[in-house]
């Protein structure tokens, strides 16, 4: 059981290390080409396209429903009755399809 578990993350960090590689390289030859093109440093370049990732990255795993306020029951008398029943189908949803359980298992 054990050698199991350590060969699904061995190959876990196999297939990260090997697309990591990927994109780097595959980010080097875009910034040569810009760098080229339009006369600038490549590493300005690099840097740039690396605060761009950052920030693609971070927009897209956000994911969810907002837990916060909802605003189907703003200036109603049962603003707070709406926003928990919210709240409530929110929780049933991750009870019956948990998103985080089991998530190196789908890599």
């Amino acid at each position: 059981m054990q050698k199991q578990k350590i060969r699904r993350y061995m190959k876990v960090v196999t297939k990260l290390l090997i697309f990591s590689i990927i994109y780097l390289v595959i980010g080097f030859i875009i910034a040569l080409i810009i760098s080229s093109r339009f006369n600038n440093d490549i590493w300005n370049i690099l840097t740039y396209e690396g605060i761009t990732l950052l920030i693609i990255g971070f927009l897209i795993s956000m994911k969810g429903n907002p837990s916060g306020l909802n605003i189907n029951g703003i200036g109603h008398d049962n603003a707070n009755i709406t926003s928990f029943f919210s709240n409530e189908v929110t929780r049933q949803e991750r009870e019956y399809k948990p998103y985080y359980k089991d998530f190196i298992k789908t890599m």
